[in-house]
């Protein structure tokens, strides 16, 4: 494998100050068709390395542009602009990242792997099988991940960009069925729907949790979508330069969804098939999964709509300790007694914390809109 040093970079390649190493040759994608990708995808193990079920690539003849501990917005190397980019943020998978890139570049321009802190050789992997790797140096998250493919596609002038998992549960073959929707539609995403299809194998538990989420992104003013919880999506230019990914967690996606219905952009979806028979296709359990959504959704609400979710429970804070005043003072024109102590903590307590609420709700709400003006 050929790698060059800082001062052997070409002069067409900009360079910032973040070290850049190495650089590979490029070499030809393979040329195999759908029908044998397809094949190769079904045949995927559950266990054990998937690089047999890929076309042979000669050790150190693939393309690979790797990043170490660097934003993508410090630093770049320059290519030409547009075409189509396949993102794929993977975190210790080795044994099925280098046929999931062998599989995607037969349907896009460009593969990156965002490699979020691995401990094993995800990234020597996916470099060998001919992809484009960011290394981050510690795990950023998912969303974290998916912000630097975001990154990478603005910073690169990338038309479209389609994200899908590493584990090898989403189908490649499908990718063009993504593209040609949005010829089709006008779509500025296209979110793959695992509901479109009239079967599907998807553990119970794992349907209702994903009908629960879906419920509570689209009440928080999300797209309308059969499947708002998929991360088997593709985006176009109006989306790539307008997201912006805030959550490192998991409910990233659903920010994704928010956004989009806040910039009005327009959003189609795909059937696609989701394999559930692979082990270890997971780092992060349905509960915690869960948990990080609907954590993003609701400060996701509350960032949009502050004095709802702030000042208005501040008012009826407010009112209830000023009720509980008028009752206890009332107490004490009738009776003559005071109040007691706990009472009157309380009735302090609930006017001090629901001012603080009024009042911080009202002041955000006021920089939400300045931002807006």
């Amino acid at each position: 494998m050929m790698s060059y040093d800082l001062q052997s970079l070409t002069p067409d390649m900009e360079v910032g100050a973040a070290p850049i190493t190495p650089l590979i040759a490029p070499v030809t994608p393979p040329t195999y068709t759908a029908a044998v990708a397809e094949e190769m995808w079904l045949r995927f193990p559950t266990t054990g390395p998937s690089a047999a079920y890929g076309p042979p690539f000669p050790r150190g003849t693939s393309l690979g542009l790797v990043y170490t501990g660097l934003d993508t917005q410090s630093s770049s190397v320059s290519r030409k602009k547009g075409g189509t980019l396949a993102a794929i943020p993977c975190y210790n998978e080795e044994l099925r990242i280098g046929s999931i890139i062998l599989l995607c570049r037969h349907f896009v321009d460009e593969v990156l792997v965002v490699d979020d802190g691995s401990s094993d050789n995800t990234a020597d992997v996916a470099m060998e099988a001919g992809a484009t790797v960011i290394r981050h140096e510690g795990n950023k998250g998912y969303g974290g991940a998916l912000r630097t493919s975001f990154d990478y596609a603005r910073t690169h002038g990338i038309d479209r960009v389609v994200i899908l998992d590493g584990d090898g549960q989403h189908r490649p073959a499908d990718i063009p069925s993504f593209f040609k929707t949005m010829d089709t539609s006008g779509a500025d995403v296209v979110i793959g729907s695992r509901f479109l299809k009239l079967k599907i194998a998807m553990p119970l538990y794992r349907r209702f949790g994903m009908r629960v989420l879906d419920l509570v992104t689209k009440a928080a003013g999300s797209v309308e979508a059969t499947d708002t919880q998929c991360g088997y999506r593709a985006y176009g230019r109006r989306a790539i330069e307008g997201i912006g990914i805030t959550d490192d967690a998991m409910g990233a996606g659903s920010e994704i969804l928010a956004r989009a219905a806040e910039l009005n952009l327009r959003v189609a979806e795909v059937p696609v098939e989701v394999r559930y028979d692979l082990e270890g296709t997971s780092s992060q359990n349905p509960l915690s999964h869960g948990l990080d959504v609907l954590d993003s959704v609701i400060w996701g609400l509350v960032r949009k709509r502050p004095f709802s979710f702030i000042g208005m429970p501040g008012v009826v804070l407010v009112l209830l300790g000023l009720s509980a005043g008028t009752i206890g003072i009332g107490d004490y024109i009738h009776t003559g007694n005071f109040l007691s102590l706990p009472y009157a903590l309380l009735i302090s307590i609930l006017i001090m914390v629901g001012m603080i609420g009024l009042f911080a709700g009202l002041t955000l709400n006021l920089i939400i809109r300045a931002k807006r003006v």
